[in-house]
């Protein structure tokens, strides 16, 4: 559970990322179908972790990981 977040506290990542980290796939993300909280319990989530951390782990559910691991790996769209 803290793999992703003791990942980004030894690269540096400053501890909104890091708790962004701890909480990334509470929203469910495209390769993972389960969710621990709905998107209508964004406030929740922010309350305990903020609102900056929130919106990270918000972007990250949201994303095409298709789109984003072939542009990362300098792919084309």
């Amino acid at each position: 559970m803290h793999r992703v977040t003791r990942l980004l506290s030894a690269w540096g990542a400053d501890p909104d990322v890091q708790l962004a980290g701890l909480c990334h796939a509470a929203y469910g993300t495209d390769g993972f179908d389960g969710s621990l909280l709905g998107i209508t319990e964004r406030g929740v989530l922010a309350e305990l972790i903020g609102d900056r951390a929130e919106a990270l782990v918000y972007l990250y559910a949201s994303c095409d990981r298709a789109a984003v691991g072939q542009r990362a790996s300098g792919g084309l769209p």
